[in-house]
């Protein structure tokens, strides 16, 4: 059977190429010259390798997401060095543990103007509701990823009250310090109104998991962001996180 492995393996790789190639030439067509770059194309081909083995269409669209954004940065840049690692850990992810990552990302790093209780369940909806199908993880799933340097498991636990003056602070600026808990009130009572199970309950999912307990490294969060493109189609600016 090593022969059909071999084709099948082949289709897979120069799928994996053309995808490649397509969202370069759309996104930013001067970067097409990379191709000829001896790094680029080691890159590639740890893409191609990881995504040839496995078929996964997910994992692909993730590697492909990570490439344009390798190739968008300088040569040697901190980035492209952790863009570069992404590309073969994350094969060594499920997809569960790719959402956890990004379900972190999120509650830990992202930040929003937000200054209505609708705007901010519209945030839950848009860029944490497309990663909880099969969150929270357990335990020992966070050890591999601390593991594999996409974060580590602090003692210091992060719950979801006092995470969100920081991810909304135009919210909790009109109401002004005197009212922390007014404004609190307002983004459970907004979440509730949604009318999901899954971000009805998020708040106390968060504070009983281990989630709380973990700070995506820079590699997690080039994976993240990665993930939370190809789920949600936003294109979110890497170099606030990763510079």
């Amino acid at each position: 059977m090593r022969g059909v492995a071999k084709e099948v393996f082949a289709e897979r790789a120069e799928h994996l190429l053309n995808q490649v190639l397509e969202r370069l030439a759309n996104e930013n067509p001067e970067s097409v010259r990379h191709a000829a770059d001896p790094d680029f194309q080691l890159a590639l081909i740890d893409a191609a390798t990881a995504h040839g083995r496995t078929g996964d269409p997910d994992l692909e669209q993730l590697l492909v997401n990570i490439l344009v954004d390798r190739v968008a940065q300088p040569s040697r840049s901190l980035a492209h060095i952790i863009l570069g690692e992404a590309l073969t850990v994350a094969p060594k992810l499920t997809p569960a543990h790719i959402d956890a990552l990004t379900v972190s990302w999120f509650m830990r790093n992202l930040q929003f103007q937000c200054a209505e209780p609708g705007e901010v369940a519209a945030v839950f909806a848009v860029h944490a509701l497309p990663f909880l199908t099969d969150w929270p993880i357990s335990a020992s799933a966070y050890q591999h990823l601390q593991y594999l340097g996409c974060g580590q498991v602090s003692p210091l636990q992060a719950d979801f009250d006092p995470l969100m003056p920081h991810k909304f602070p135009a919210l909790f600026a009109r109401h002004g310090e005197a009212q922390v808990a007014t404004a609190l009130q307002e983004i459970h009572l907004a979440l509730q109104a949604t009318g999901n199970e899954q971000l009805q309950r998020f708040a106390d999912s968060w504070n009983n998991s281990d989630s709380k307990s973990f700070i995506p490294t820079a590699l997690g969060i080039v994976i993240a962001h990665a993930n939370h493109r190809r789920k949600t189609g936003q294109q979110l600016d890497l170099s606030i996180w990763v510079h």
